[in-house]
């Protein structure tokens, strides 16, 4: 992470995109996290998205980090929801958690390096605070864009938005949105 995001500040985080099936990409970073997810169980949920042109190392570095994110703050018999959906014109990533969830103001905040709030959640230990600041340089270089909502009865979802082929980029003006509770 520390080498990732020494490249996001050089600019030289220059995605080599394909097009790419997402949940394809879900499933090989839940597969290598399986020795990690203690007690936390994960549920997918893909419906019929389109491949989306993604630098497919880039975006399972994103992934990784949201999901290892959403296993660290869940407690140990949580579940954490990736869903992988058509949206508009193009695909949107759903990491949702169980934790204790993010407040409205501290959700921007989230995304700048070696912030880390909730270390009180069960299992929130060992994190760097670079996830989200990885992450989101990524969305954002293959045209996308990245916010934090809160779920119903707690917890945190990470969703991020991506354009499918020849689709315009995500409008930046939304890049970030505070829902929830």
């Amino acid at each position: 992470n520390i080498l990732g995001l020494a490249q996001v500040r050089s600019g030289a985080l220059q995605p080599v995109k394909e097009p790419t099936a997402l949940d394809e990409i879900v499933e090989a970073v839940l597969h290598r996290l399986e020795p990690t997810l203690g007690g936390v169980r994960v549920r997918t949920i893909f419906r019929d998205a389109p491949d989306v042109p993604v630098d497919p190392v880039l975006v399972d570095q994103a992934l990784s980090n949201l999901i290892e994110n959403a296993i660290r703050f869940s407690p140990p018999a949580g579940e954490v929801t990736v869903s992988v959906t058509p949206w508009r014109s193009g695909v949107q990533v759903r990491v949702a958690d169980q934790g204790p969830g993010i407040a409205p103001e501290d959700r921007d905040r989230v995304f700048e390096p070696f912030t880390q709030l909730g270390t009180s959640a069960p299992d929130a230990t060992g994190g760097s605070g670079l996830g989200l600041a990885i992450s989101r340089p990524i969305v954002l270089a293959h045209g996308g864009r990245i916010w934090i909502e809160g779920t119903p009865g707690g917890g945190t979802a990470v969703v991020f938005e991506l354009p499918a082929r020849g689709a315009a980029p995500v409008p930046q003006e939304a890049a970030t949105r505070v829902v929830g509770p």
